[in-house]
C-alpha cells in the first residue's frame, strides 16, 4: 500500500507535527510513503526516522494556488493508491488537481483549524472562497477533522452532513519510553531565581493572544515568584517584546524562540497556560498531560475543552479576559493535581492509536 501525503512545509505546526508522527508510525508498518511539499523549508525532517525509506518531492512554488499544475504532472505519473492532503486551501486546490489528473486512486482530506476563522481573517474574496471549499470538497472520497467543533463548523459552512464527517485526534503522546528519551535529550534552560515556572507553546501569532497571557501575568501577585517562558517564533515577536518591555517584565518572561523539543521544558515547569482565540485541536494541551502538568485553556473554540473534558483534565477560562485567565493560574497554583490522571488521559492520543484510527479512515487495514 501506497500513501501520498500533500503538504505546505514541513515547518514546525499542529498537522506538519502530527503528520510527521504518522510517517514515522506507517514507516514501521512497512507503509510505503510519498511526501509532496510545496516548499523546501521547516526542520521537522529531522524527525522523520527513516529518510531512506521516503520519497520526497518538491513542487518548488512560493503560493498555495502555484501548486495546482504541478499537483496534476505529479499525480498523473504517480498513479497513487490513497491520497491524503491537510489543511485548506491546499486541501480544495488538491481535490481540484486530482480531477484534473484523471482521479487515479482515492482522495482523503482533513481539516485543522477553523475554516471560518481563516476565510474572515485571511482571505480577500470571502463567499468565492467559500463557494469553491462547498464545491470541491463533495469530490473527496472521505472528510475529516481534529475536533467537533472543526467539524461542525465545516458542515454548516459546506452544507455537508456531520455524519460525512469523521473526527479523529491528532497522534501526539509519544508513550512512556519514548517520552523518557525525548526529556533527556534536552537540557533545562529555567532560571534559577524564580520559584514557580510558568510554559506556554505555541507559534507567535495572532490566534495564541499571547497579549492577554502577558497582561494576566503582569497582574500576578509578585509574592508568587513566577517566571513565564513562550516557546516559539512568528510574525508577532517584536510587538510582543514591545509590550513585555512596556510591562516591564523583562526579567519574568523568557521567548527563546522556537525549540525542536519541547520535552525537558513541560517535565520541569509548574504549569502550562494555553491562551488562544481559536485552537482547531491544541497538540501542545496533550504534551503538557503527558508531562503531568497542570494546566490552564480557553474555553476557545476547537479542542481543548474536549482534550480537557470541558475541565476534568484542566481549568477552562473565558476567551480573552485577562481577569479570568489571572484567576484561573491562581486557581491551579492552589490546587492538588493527580498527575497519573493527567497521564493517562494524553494516552487517548497515542501516536500508535490514532494511526490505526487514520489506516480504517482510507479504508485500509494494516
Amino acid at each position: 500500500m501506497k500513501i501520498t501525503i500533500i503538504l505546505p512545509s514541513l515547518e514546525i505546526g499542529g498537522a506538519e507535527q502530527l503528520t510527521v508522527n504518522l510517517i514515522n508510525e506507517w514507516i514501521k508498518k512497512k507503509i510505503e510513503i510519498d511526501l509532496i511539499l510545496l516548499t523546501n523549508k521547516g526542520s521537522l525532517s529531522q524527525k522523520i526516522i527513516n529518510k531512506n525509506t521516503l520519497k520526497i518531492k518538491y513542487l518548488n512554488v512560493n503560493r498555495l494556488k502555484n501548486s495546482f499544475l504541478p499537483l496534476i504532472n505529479i499525480l498523473r505519473k504517480s498513479k497513487p493508491e490513497i491520497i491524503w492532503v491537510n489543511m485548506w486551501p491546499l486541501t480544495s486546490i488538491a481535490i481540484l488537481s486530482w480531477i484534473f489528473s484523471g482521479q487515479k486512486g482515492k482522495i482523503f482530506i482533513t481539516d485543522h483549524n477553523s475554516l471560518k476563522y481563516q476565510i474572515n481573517n485571511y482571505s480577500r474574496y470571502k463567499f468565492l472562497n467559500k463557494l469553491f471549499l462547498g464545491i470541491t470538497y463533495r469530490f473527496a472520497c472521505g472528510i475529516s477533522t481534529v475536533s467537533k467543533d472543526v467539524r461542525d463548523e465545516l458542515s454548516k459552512i459546506t452544507f455537508i452532513s456531520k455524519k460525512k464527517i469523521s473526527v479523529i485526534y491528532n497522534p501526539v503522546a509519544v508513550g512512556k519510553n519514548k517520552l523518557k528519551k525525548l526529556i533527556g535529550s534536552n537540557e533545562k534552560k529555567w532560571s534559577d531565581k524564580f520559584k514557580l515556572r510558568f510554559l506556554s507553546v505555541g507559534n507567535l501569532k495572532k490566534e495564541k493572544n499571547y497579549q492577554c497571557l502577558i497582561k494576566a501575568f503582569s497582574l500576578l501577585p509578585k509574592s508568587l515568584d513566577a517566571q513565564l517562558t513562550i516557546l516559539g517564533d512568528g510574525p508577532l515577536k517584536n510587538q510582543l517584546n514591545g509590550l513585555i518591555n512596556k510591562l516591564n517584565l523583562q526579567d519574568e518572561i523568557f521567548m527563546p524562540g522556537q525549540v525542536l523539543n519541547p520535552y525537558s521544558w513541560y517535565k520541569s515547569a509548574d504549569l502550562f497556560i494555553l491562551s488562544s482565540v481559536s485552537e482547531g485541536f491544541g497538540n501542545v494541551l496533550v504534551e503538557a498531560l503527558e508531562c503531568g502538568l497542570p494546566i490552564v485553556s480557553t474555553n476557545c473554540f476547537g479542542g481543548p475543552k474536549e482534550i480537557l473534558e470541558n475541565g476534568r483534565y484542566g481549568k477552562l477560562v473565558e476567551v480573552n479576559n485577562v481577569n479570568d485567565l489571572k484567576n484561573g493560574i491562581i486557581e491551579q497554583l492552589n490546587k492538588k493535581h493527580d498527575k497519573k490522571k493527567l497521564i493517562e488521559r494524553s494516552q487517548d492520543f497515542l501516536i500508535s492509536k490514532i494511526s490505526v484510527e487514520y489506516l480504517s479512515f482510507f479504508g485500509t487495514k494494516k
